[in-house]
């Protein structure tokens, strides 16, 4: 009975660990990424003048989606690269709307 058990818990691990790994890699990379894909488009735009992390995340989700479906680019390279193109798209294009051309 004991050796059940003990094979139960090692299951349950293997589950618990295999869906915390899940969550990392398919929640933390990309919000990452998307962090220093608005980053570096606020750098490439406004120059010295940075926002916060917040907006740069934002900046960079909108980006990365824009720039996907613009361009379809795959890969990691690629997703920084359309996504920052794509995310210096929506700066100027809230510029436009917004009147700040600051």
């Amino acid at each position: 009975m004991g050796i059940l058990v003990l094979i139960l818990l090692i299951i349950g691990a293997f589950v618990v660990l295999s869906i915390l790994g899940s969550l990392t890699f398919g929640l933390i990379i990309p919000i990452l990424m998307w962090m220093f894909i608005g980053w570096l488009a606020n750098r490439l735009v406004n120059g010295d003048r940075p926002q916060s992390a917040i907006n740069d995340m934002v900046l960079g989700l909108i980006g990365g989606i824009v720039g996907s479906i613009i361009f379809g680019g795959s890969g990691f390279i690629g997703s920084i690269i359309f996504g920052t193109i794509g995310a210096v798209i929506v700066i100027f294009g809230y510029r436009l709307i917004s009147g700040n051309r600051a």
